[in-house]
C-alpha cells in the first residue's frame, strides 16, 4: 500500500511540472538547458532547477513552443540570455518582452517568424547583442529597434528581408557589427547608416544588391573594421577604406580603392580596372583571381611601397 501511494505521488508530481513547471534538462551553475519540451503561452513559465540556482542564462531547443509565454521574464526577472533554438517559434508579440530589463543577448535560431514588429523590443534596454536567424522574415517594422541604444551586435541571417526602411537602424546609436547574410535585398538606402557611427563590422554577403551609394558609409571609420559584400550583383564598387573587404563573387568591373585597406578579397568578378588612391596603399593580401585586368598599374603601386604585399591574379 505504501508503495502504491509513492507511486501515485510521483504521478500527480509529474504531471503538475509537465503542466505548469519546465524543467532544466541539464543545469550547470548559472546555465539551464530546456529540451524536447513543449511549452505552453496559457501556463506559468516556471523553471524548475535541480541545482536551486536561479539560471542566468537559459537555452530552449528541439521541443515545441510556437508562441512564446508572456511570463517567462515576469517570474524568472533574472535572465541575462536567452536562446530559443528549433522550437517552431512562429511569432514574437510585442509584450514578449516586457520584463526583459536585465536581457544582455537574445539568441532565436530556426523557426518560422515571419515579420518583426512595432517595439518588440522596447523595453531590452539592456541588450547588448540580438540575434534571429533562419526564419522567414519578410518585415521588418521601422519602429522594431526602438529602446536598444545599447544594443552592439545584430544578426538578421538567412531570412526573406527584401527591403531595410531608412529610419530602420536609427535608434542603434551602439550599433558595432551587423550582419544581414542570405537575404533578399537588391538595395541599401544612402542614408541607412547615419545614425551608426560606431560601426566597424559589415556583412551582406548573399544578397542580390546591385548597386552601393558614395555615402553609405560616411559617418563611418573602419580603420580596423571589416566590409563583406561577396556573392551579390555589384558593378562597380568601393573599398570605404574599411581594413578587411570582401567583393568576391559579384560583377565588378572596376574597383575604387580609398585608402587604410589591409587586405582586399576581389576574387571571381569581371574587373578590368583597380583605382588606387592618391596616398600610398597600405594593402598588405589582394587576391584577385578569376578577372580580366588589363591594368596592373595600381597593383604595382602597391608592390612598390608594401614590399609584403601578398596578392594573386
Amino acid at each position: 500500500m505504501r508503495y502504491l501511494i509513492v507511486i501515485l505521488y510521483i504521478c500527480v508530481l509529474l504531471l503538475y511540472l509537465n503542466e505548469a513547471d519546465i524543467q532544466c534538462t541539464k543545469a550547470y551553475s548559472i546555465i539551464c538547458y530546456i529540451q524536447g519540451q513543449s511549452i505552453s503561452p496559457t501556463n506559468p513559465f516556471i523553471i524548475v532547477n535541480s541545482n536551486q540556482t536561479k539560471a542566468s542564462s537559459v537555452i530552449i531547443f528541439d521541443g515545441q513552443m510556437p508562441i512564446m509565454p508572456n511570463t517567462i521574464f515576469l517570474n524568472n526577472p533574472q535572465i541575462s540570455t536567452i536562446s530559443i533554438n528549433s522550437m517552431n517559434l512562429q511569432q514574437i508579440a510585442p509584450d514578449n518582452f516586457a520584463n526583459g530589463g536585465n536581457l544582455k543577448s537574445i539568441i532565436i535560431m530556426k523557426g518560422m517568424i515571419k515579420t518583426l514588429g512595432n517595439g518588440t523590443f522596447k523595453s531590452c534596454t539592456n541588450l547588448l547583442q540580438l540575434q534571429i536567424t533562419e526564419q522567414q522574415i519578410s518585415f521588418i517594422d521601422i519602429n522594431t529597434f526602438l529602446g536598444l541604444q545599447n544594443l552592439q551586435i545584430l544578426v538578421l541571417n538567412n531570412n526573406q528581408i527584401s527591403s531595410l526602411h531608412p529610419l530602420l537602424f536609427n535608434p542603434l546609436i551602439s550599433l558595432s557589427v551587423i550582419l544581414l547574410q542570405n537575404n533578399s535585398l537588391n538595395s541599401l538606402d544612402s542614408t541607412l547608416f547615419v545614425k551608426n557611427t560606431m560601426l566597424s563590422g559589415i556583412y551582406f554577403a548573399g544578397n542580390s544588391i546591385t548597386d552601393l551609394s558614395n555615402d553609405l558609409f560616411k559617418n563611418q571609420n573602419f580603420k580596423s573594421g571589416s566590409i563583406d559584400f561577396s556573392y551579390n550583383y555589384l558593378t562597380t564598387a568601393q573599398s570605404y577604406g574599411a581594413s578587411t573587404i570582401n567583393f568576391s563573387f559579384n560583377k565588378l568591373k572596376t574597383f575604387y580603392l580609398s585608402s587604410g585597406e589591409s587586405t582586399i578579397n576581389i576574387r571571381n568578378n569581371f574587373l578590368r580596372k583597380i583605382i588606387c588612391p592618391n596616398s600610398i596603399p597600405t594593402v598588405k593580401r589582394l587576391y584577385l583571381s578569376n578577372n580580366s585586368l588589363s591594368n596592373f598599374l595600381c597593383i604595382r603601386d602597391m608592390h612598390s611601397f608594401q614590399h609584403k604585399t601578398h596578392y594573386t591574379i
